[in-house]
């Protein structure tokens, strides 16, 4: 009995197993490094990277855990073709040596553009928003990305925007004008789409505000 106890204190004040997880962060597809990423562990352990996109992480529990990469405009290589905002990356931690890592991370880009109602005029406050197309139930709708008002003059920014092709449409905020998607349409069948690519500024993406009917419905391609 009193063996017992001694192998209880004596596991519960031995000192826990650690180790110490080091890696790089770099843009996807190059060698560019990113600096100022979040990196979190089980725990609470951080750390952030320098100029050179490196990072040290000590004192990390032994064992299999996983290492969360964020930063904000950029987001986390896609999965099942959407992008995560962060990396998540597997690791084992071992008490004989470093883990060495390597995360990547996708630079968002940008739409921007001005609002015009039908008249041709810049419109303010309307509600800019980045669709892309789901099936829900087997019927072809639009899922809203991101949205942001319009200015003063019409201009709008939509950031960060993962890559990808998608629709842009302005929702009028008051009036007869309905949603509209970019050029000048009502009808997703008959807007264009705008592709994204990482870090891409995509300007001049202008839209004209319509009076009509906004189809719901639109046909599967």
């Amino acid at each position: 009995m009193r063996g017992a106890v001694l192998l209880g204190l004596m596991l519960a004040v031995a000192p826990a197993q650690t180790g110490i997880v080091e890696g790089t962060v770099v843009c996807e597809g190059t060698a560019e490094p990113v600096p100022g990423v979040e990196i979190t562990m089980g725990g609470g352990l951080r750390a952030v990277t320098d100029t050179a996109g490196r990072f040290i992480v000590r004192n990390a529990p032994a064992g299999s855990t996983f290492v969360r990469a964020r930063r904000e405009g950029y987001f986390g290589p896609a999965i099942d073709g959407d992008f995560p905002n962060s990396a998540m990356t597997p690791i084992v931690v071992k008490t004989s040596e470093p883990a060495n890592i390597k995360i990547t991370l996708v630079r968002a880009g940008s739409v921007s553009g001005i609002v015009f109602d039908s008249s041709g005029k810049p419109m303010r406050d309307s509600v800019v928003g980045i669709l892309r197309v789901i099936y829900a139930r087997g019927v072809r709708t639009v899922d809203v990305i991101d949205a942001q008002p319009s200015g003063k003059r019409g201009e709008y920014r939509l950031y960060p925007v993962p890559p990808g092709e998608y629709y842009v449409g302005a929702a009028p905020s008051a009036g007869t004008q309905v949603t509209t998607l970019y050029p000048n349409t009502t009808n997703l069948n008959f807007a264009l789409r705008v592709l994204v690519k990482p870090a891409e500024e995509v300007r001049g993406i202008d839209i004209r505000a319509q009076i009509g009917k906004w189809v719901t419905s639109p046909r599967r391609k």
